[in-house]
């Protein structure tokens, strides 16, 4: 059973009635009921469906949850959203029966240059997802928009943008995976109350400038916390020495980007 990635923005206890959404062969520890929307398949898991006792399941989806509003304390959706056929009605269902949740997915950034390293064999990573989804570190919002084959090979045009499309094109971005953080690598998105989100469309790209929204700017406002922290010398050594050229990249657009007070 899987903890709890974030410390959560409400106090939790004992008598706490938590759900955990898409639960499927790894839930949340410390839920109290689970749901799940294909219990019989393993299609998109990696093993049976996990229903320990003391756990009440049943099967439903994040777009119908069913339990009555305001059930929860707090709901867990862990890779959940990116499947969703509707994102909007999803983060509602999610307000409707909790106080407050959090949320994590595959990073934006990571969903798009997952594809690059099958580009020969015409794959596209995980095709069965969606959406892209990303928040910056902050958490004040969650950005999703639809995830096609027509856009996974386009980028904003800011700098962020042309700086990750470089290390694409340099660097099988699954290689990457050891020597960059976890958060630099999932969206994770807590919430208490309300989800401030943006649903975009297919073609949408972010405002550009030193202050683009887009999901390469996160991803790049998220590395800038991680090569500033103390914590994660061994891993940024590691990284110059296994990919010189796509550590360069990064240094180069840390240096030349403008980030808000935040990330100073």
């Amino acid at each position: 059973m899987k903890k709890l990635a974030l410390k959560p923005t409400v106090k939790l206890n004992r008598n706490s009635k938590i759900l955990d959404i898409g639960s499927g062969n790894n839930c949340l520890d410390i839920s109290t009921h689970l749901i799940d929307l294909m219990p019989l398949s393993n299609e998109e898991r990696d093993g049976n469906l996990e229903t320990p006792l003391m756990k009440e399941f049943r099967e439903g989806s994040i777009e119908a949850i069913p339990f009555q509003s305001h059930y929860f304390d707090f709901v867990h959706a862990a890779h959940v959203l990116e499947h969703a056929s509707d994102p909007q009605k999803a983060l509602s269902e999610l307000v409707r029966v909790a106080h407050a949740g959090y949320i994590e997915t595959p990073a934006a950034s990571t969903e798009q240059g997952a594809i690059h390293g099958n580009k020969r064999d015409n794959k596209v990573g995980w095709d069965f997802h969606r959406w892209y989804v990303w928040a910056f570190p902050e958490m004040d919002q969650l950005y999703i928009k639809p995830k096609t084959v027509t856009n996974l090979f386009e980028y904003c045009s800011c700098r962020s943008g042309l700086a990750y499309a470089r290390i694409v094109e340099i660097t099988r971005f699954q290689d990457l995976d050891p020597v960059l953080p976890y958060h630099c690598k999932m969206t994770q998105f807590n919430w208490r109350g309300s989800i401030s989100h943006e649903i975009w469309g297919e073609k949408q790209q972010g405002r550009g400038g030193p202050d683009c929204n887009c999901m390469y700017s996160a991803f790049f406002s998220h590395l800038k916390i991680y090569f500033r922290s103390f914590w994660q010398l061994r891993r940024r050594i590691e990284f110059k020495r296994k990919f010189p050229d796509a550590y360069g990249v990064v240094i180069k657009t840390l240096e030349e980007r403008s980030f808000s007070n935040k990330y100073q």
